[in-house]
């Protein structure tokens, strides 16, 4: 995310939020950067809180913070990657000029999809290839924080199917290829949700994980984190 030959020159967002990636920033084809609100060197609370609240897989980077805030109504988001700087004789010798690489204008109205808009969901693109401001290549899903973007998933009905007085059995219907992570709390006013631990990769209709870890709980609530 920066060029090779001035390497102080770097890539940068702009529009509704501002940043400017760090110099050394790389990011390889097909994975995924993550820019917060907050500087996650730093902040390690707002950084565990985050990476639980969306199931942030390992590896992913995560960099901040970011200037601004996004309007919920509509508002930009451009990325630019520098340029050659000017050279001598030129007038403006060691001014740099930015190309745009992407830019987005979003909406909460029509064509735009509507859910997203103070509902839970984000907006989603469909497909990366395709162009990127245009309204019919968004859609709107649960958040996918650093993961690749959701198809339309069915609702997952989760059973109880064992319990004793040290554990807990549950089962719940799946999608072949997706990952499932089963997360725990024993009350819902805690802050955070327990990973139990190994996740599983769906490869039959229905899937099965066992909690052994009960024993002395009055009470426990779970939930079932997708990923792609």
């Amino acid at each position: 995310m920066y060029d090779l030959d001035y390497p102080t020159n770097t890539w940068k967002l702009d529009g509704g939020l501002g940043f400017t990636f760090p110099s050394g920033t790389l990011l390889s084809t097909g994975k995924v950067m993550l820019v917060v609100g907050f500087d996650p060197a730093t902040n390690s609370v707002a950084l565990a809180a985050f990476q639980n609240k969306y199931g942030i897989p390992d590896g992913v980077s995560i960099l901040g913070p970011f200037e601004g805030r996004l309007d919920n109504h509509a508002d930009q988001v451009a990325l630019f990657r520098p340029d050659t700087p000017q050279q001598s004789p030129h007038p403006d010798a060691g001014f740099v000029p930015y190309i745009l690489v992407e830019q987005v204008s979003y909406r909460d109205t029509a064509p735009w999809p509507p859910s997203a808009d103070g509902g839970g969901d984000s907006l989603q693109r469909i497909n990366a290839a395709e162009y990127g401001n245009d309204p019919v290549n968004w859609k709107t899903e649960p958040p996918t924080a650093g993961r690749p973007n959701t198809m339309t998933t069915p609702l997952i009905h989760v059973e109880v199917v064992s319990l004793t007085d040290t554990s807990v059995t549950l089962s719940w219907n799946t999608v072949a290829g997706r990952t499932y992570r089963v997360q725990f709390k024993s009350d819902l006013s805690e802050p955070s949700w327990t990973d139990l631990a190994g996740d599983v990769t769906g490869d039959a209709a229905t899937a099965t994980k066992v909690d052994g870890s009960i024993t002395g709980a009055s009470q426990r609530f779970y939930r079932i984190v997708i990923f792609e």
